[in-house]
């Protein structure tokens, strides 16, 4: 008996091996579930830089006061000046107090993507002043950060979510070591 299922593909164990619930979950839920999770993590309004062209993308949410933030961006920045990855920065106010009124204060400079590098690489010595109040408009789009971040499940910065390929989401990758892997 045993020998007749091993010959028999298709059908018996490695039918059931082929729609396991693991598997199931996967092809029907996950996958689907995280391709409309990137597209919104895509399409918000944040700080672009880099290669829009570019197949490899990521997302990374990061408070302006985050020392860990800093790290991933200096990281980051051969990345984005070659124009070998598009990055899309979403501030949100997670650490301190004081990360609201300093991330409003760069989303509301001339040049956001500038205001966010100055500030990064200056160690936050050269954040631009913040606003008295923040504008209704930022305010809205600090809560819509947080809340994606919150959909992805993040609970710290930098989160990090990058699609390499096919857009596959891939949460929580570490990301820089991953681009290389991607021709």
């Amino acid at each position: 008996m045993s020998e007749w299922w091993r010959n028999k593909r298709g059908s018996g164990i490695d039918s059931l091996r082929a729609s396991s619930p693991q598997t199931l979950f996967q092809r029907e839920l996950y996958i689907p579930q995280g391709r409309q999770l990137w597209k919104k993590l895509n399409a918000a309004q944040g700080i672009k830089e880099g290669n829009p062209e570019e197949k490899r993308k990521m997302v990374v949410f990061a408070d302006p006061i985050c020392p860990y933030c800093k790290q991933f961006r200096a990281a980051a920045r051969p990345w984005i000046s070659s124009g070998k990855v598009e990055l899309n920065t979403l501030l949100v106010a997670v650490i301190n107090p004081k990360s609201g009124q300093y991330a409003s204060a760069i989303l509301n400079a001339d040049d956001p993507a500038k205001a966010w590098n100055d500030d990064e690489m200056s160690d936050g010595k050269k954040r631009p002043e913040p606003p008295a109040s923040t504008p209704k408009e930022t305010f809205n789009l600090l809560q819509c950060h947080k809340q994606l971040m919150d959909e992805t499940g993040a609970v710290a910065t930098p989160a990090i979510a990058s699609v390499f390929c096919h857009s596959i989401f891939l949460p929580a990758t570490p990301a820089l070591s991953r681009l290389n892997t991607v021709n």
